[in-house]
């Protein structure tokens, strides 16, 4: 049997150990949040569900809905870190993140594709949102793209308390819903936007309180918790997962009963390496949240002249033209002297020939009535 003295090696380390746990473990559950969607909705500015019925759908073969990505990066990065007309490992960070969403939305036969260029824009400012100001988290709204889908990589969104790795605003309460993703903790399998693009189809989380807490037994499921009968009452499993993705808790409801929660679901907060599920009536609900609020969303070749994007800006071997569809171009310099055309197909132009300076390019979509100038400069 160990003995220890007040002062021994022994105890000392037994002490610092438990130290080290608690420390850790309250750091970790204080500052980690894996959805931020409620702190958008808290209960002073809860979401009101307008009147649905999950089970008047008619049935479509797909459901396939325009994305358009807008990659968020701070003023001073360097211009290397586009590498123009190669996929960054940025790039292919938030293309993997659609893919593997896709994947676990496939069954259900609804399915997300690229509309156009991914879009650049480059902002301390929109790089890092702060939660609990509500005019941070509607900065995007500027640059939304109409019927499509936009989805914001930012570096980190955070609050006061909680790291949060995405949120997304439900198509009732607002007229330019999106979504908004922290790409710092990616790659998750998708777990992450699978989760957000739910809340954008207007599904709450099984343990939402808002419309009261959801029993065990299902007596009140129409009426609390996410508002749906096939997903079990759940008391929020952050944190409560064990490493076979098993509940590991022992709480009651209100009436006394042990709670049984899915701990697959997507929506869900156990992990996320054990989440990979919707239930039938989340998907029912989302395919009639489509038909009310996103039948009409498609791709539009003739995209809004503001969205066109050119970078990297300073360029010192290749501009990069950001843009859906075949676009006229031409290079002028202060001087007004103009350069050999560019063809309508390019979208990768070498300025390596250029000397240092200023020069302006003139961007022309078709159906367009005038051109937009943008400023850009080259410096080997």
């Amino acid at each position: 049997m160990l003995t220890s003295t007040p002062n021994s090696p022994i105890l000392i380390r037994t002490l610092a150990f438990i130290i080290f746990n608690f420390v850790f473990t309250s750091i970790f559950y204080a500052q980690t949040h894996p959805c931020g969607t409620e702190l958008l909705y808290n209960n002073e500015n809860s979401p009101q569900l307008p009147t649905t019925n999950p089970e008047n759908v008619t049935p479509r073969n797909t459901y396939s809905l325009p994305v358009a990505i807008h990659i968020i990066q701070n003023e001073n990065s360097h211009a290397n870190s586009f590498h123009a007309c190669e996929p960054t490992a940025e790039v292919k960070l938030v293309l993997d993140d659609l893919a593997d969403a896709n994947e676990l939305f496939k069954p259900h036969d609804i399915q997300f594709f690229l509309c156009g260029e991914i879009n650049f824009i480059r902002s301390n400012l929109l790089n890092a949102i702060n939660m609990d100001v509500q005019s941070e988290t509607n900065r995007f709204n500027s640059y939304n793209i109409r019927n499509v889908i936009n989805i914001y990589y930012v570096h980190s969104i955070y609050s006061e308390y909680w790291r949060v790795g995405g949120y997304a605003y439900f198509p009732w309460t607002t007229t330019t819903p999106h979504i908004v993703m922290a790409r710092k903790y990616l790659p998750n399998k998708g777990k992450t936007l699978a989760h957000e693009l739910g809340h954008f189809f207007g599904l709450f989380h099984p343990h939402h309180t808002r419309f009261g807490s959801e029993l065990v037994d299902g007596s009140n499921c129409h009426e609390a918790g996410d508002l749906l009968c096939d997903t079990p009452a759940d008391p929020n499993l952050y944190g409560k997962i064990n490493d076979n993705c098993q509940y590991n808790q022992f709480e009651l409801d209100s009436i006394g009963i042990p709670y049984a929660p899915n701990t697959q679901l997507i929506m869900s907060y156990a992990d996320s390496r054990c989440k990979d599920l919707f239930s039938p009536q989340q998907v029912s609900k989302m395919k009639e949240v489509y038909e009310q609020y996103y039948s009409h969303y498609a791709c539009n070749p003739h995209i809004q002249e503001k969205h066109i994007t050119i970078y990297p800006n300073p360029a010192s071997e290749l501009l990069h033209i950001g843009a859906i569809d075949d676009v006229a171009m031409e290079i002028f310099d202060a001087s007004g002297r103009f350069y050999p055309p560019v063809p309508a197909s390019e979208k990768c132009l070498d300025v390596s020939f250029l000397s240092n300076g200023l020069y302006f390019i003139r961007i022309s979509i078709p159906g367009s009535q005038e051109g937009q100038i943008f400023k850009f400069v080259v410096k080997h």
